[in-house]
């Protein structure tokens, strides 16, 4: 019984994590996009949050989305790309965060966006 509800609130603060995370990450990306909200990054964004919130999608959504995204758009989604790669090494698929995170790296290095992950 105590267990039960100890795990239901681990995931409302994860939940409450994720959603500000998310919002944080649309600010910042319309920043990065000129100050318009309406903006690709944003989108991004939310998918991105949409997917770490899904309770029951594919294990591989998640990291596959922020990975891409913080590919393209660099640290304002980077939070994101964390939450997913330590819910892949929760789950023991290390390799797969190790994948993921060296693809992100490595595609932001040849895209270099704006806000880059190799420069503060």
């Amino acid at each position: 019984m105590i267990s039960g509800q100890i795990h239901r609130w681990v995931a409302y603060g994860r939940s409450a994590l994720v959603v500000l995370l998310t919002l944080t990450a649309v600010q910042n990306g319309s920043l990065s996009a000129g100050g318009d909200y309406v903006a690709l990054p944003s989108a991004a964004a939310l998918a991105c949050g949409l997917a770490l919130l899904l309770p029951r999608g594919p294990w591989w959504l998640a990291p596959a989305l922020t990975t891409a995204a913080a590919s393209v758009w660099g640290w304002p989604v980077l939070p994101l790309l964390l939450i997913a790669l330590f819910d892949l090494a929760a789950r023991r698929r290390g390799l797969a965060a190790v994948v993921c995170s060296a693809v992100a790296l490595a595609a932001n290095a040849v895209v270099q966006p704006t806000a880059s992950l190799w420069t503060p």
